[in-house]
């Protein structure tokens, strides 16, 4: 898995958002707080852009961060 894009915080740890590259296929991996903690992955291309609203990842109570740590667990 390879990050291709992502929002930092001060320390340089992924926020809100990345795109990513994982077995020749793009994905956004997006975090959200608005129903608690939940980090989603979504196929994308290779600029973010969703192109399938049905989430193939991720996981509640999970910061994104820690998906990407562990993307390749965290797909369905």
């Amino acid at each position: 898995m390879e990050i291709i894009k992502a929002e930092l915080n001060n320390e340089g740890t992924p926020v809100n958002k990345a795109v990513v590259k994982h077995n020749g296929k793009f994905y956004l991996v997006s975090e959200s707080n608005k129903f608690g903690l939940e980090t989603l992955i979504f196929p994308s291309d290779s600029e973010g852009n969703v192109t399938n609203w049905l989430e193939v990842g991720g996981s509640r109570g999970v910061a994104l961060h820690e998906v990407l740590a562990n993307f390749e667990g965290e797909l369905f």
